[in-house]
């Protein structure tokens, strides 16, 4: 338990605080809040109690930045660089999962009548080594430009492949990519909503386009796959390897585009929008 927590609980104690009070103290704990891939920066929350209520408020070390600051992209790419290993270990409390490496739900990149392909489980290290090289907030068209940069990153995920074109083929197995200087180019778009006579942020829309020059894959059929099945699949993938990053690549974009925003959310809801980014230099 840290130190504020324990002078905190304390406190309570001295004033006669009820059971219920005291015992919601002692499950505190000094939370770390940071916007994840598109670097933005949300206040920590420190969760004080002196009844019913939960007080949010700003931590002494993290820097906020004004929204009327004349290098305002300067400065939250600065904040993000000192809270980098924050984002690396993940905030399970407001459901913002680890970085390093994160986990993708189950992806469908074709789902036809005789072809069905499928990622399941796909995890994906290197997200931790970014490097933003463009950051544009708006606060007029109240969006969120940004280019960022990944030296290299490996995927790991099983595949699942059912076809019926000539033969039917029904395999199961595992796939391994590394891909090298993978830039993201993320536009996320967001709206203010009133509630409670205050306003908050809320991320509505957001597209991703991923860009890299190669990418090398392994493919590992199931234990029950004849070697010249094997051999076919890889020659396949080797052979037409532009053309089913074409085919593969949406869907990696909506489901990046579709984790962010529901990361984003879920943390920009604990504060009003003066907080997030006060109406100062």
């Amino acid at each position: 338990m840290c130190y504020r927590t324990s002078n905190t609980i304390a406190y309570a104690k001295s004033q006669d605080a009820a059971p219920e009070i005291l015992a919601l103290l002692h499950s505190v704990t000094v939370d770390y809040l940071v916007l994840l891939d598109v670097h933005w920066l949300i206040p920590t929350i420190s969760r004080l109690t002196g009844a019913e209520n939960v007080r949010l408020r700003i931590a002494s070390y993290i820097h906020i930045c004004g929204r009327r600051n004349p290098k305002l992209n300067e400065c939250i790419l600065n904040s993000i660089e000192q809270i980098r290993d924050k984002l690396i270990k993940g905030i399970p409390e407001l459901e913002v999962p680890s970085i390093s490496p994160l986990i993708l739900n189950d992806l469908i990149f074709v789902d036809q009548p005789n072809v069905h392909i499928e990622a399941k489980k796909l995890i994906i290290h290197g997200l931790e080594n970014y490097w933003p090289l463009n950051l544009k907030p708006d606060v007029e068209k109240q969006q969120i430009d940004a280019t960022i940069m990944y030296p290299q990153l490996n995927i790991k995920a099983d595949y699942d492949v059912n076809t019926k074109i000539l033969v039917p083929i029904v395999d199961q197995g595992k796939i391994t990519a590394d891909i090298n200087n993978v830039t993201a180019k993320i536009l996320l778009r967001y709206k203010l909503i009133e509630k409670d006579g205050k306003r908050y942020m809320y991320f509505f829309s957001m597209t991703t386009k991923l860009n890299f020059k190669d990418i090398a894959i392994d493919i590992q059929p199931g234990n029950n796959t004849d070697s010249t099945l094997t051999k076919a699949f890889n020659n396949f993938f080797g052979n037409n390897k532009n053309d089913i990053i074409t085919i593969i690549l949406p869907s990696v974009e909506k489901s990046i585009s579709e984790n962010i925003l529901k990361i984003s959310n879920n943390m920009v809801k604990h504060f009003h929008y003066d907080e997030i980014l006060p109406d100062r230099e």
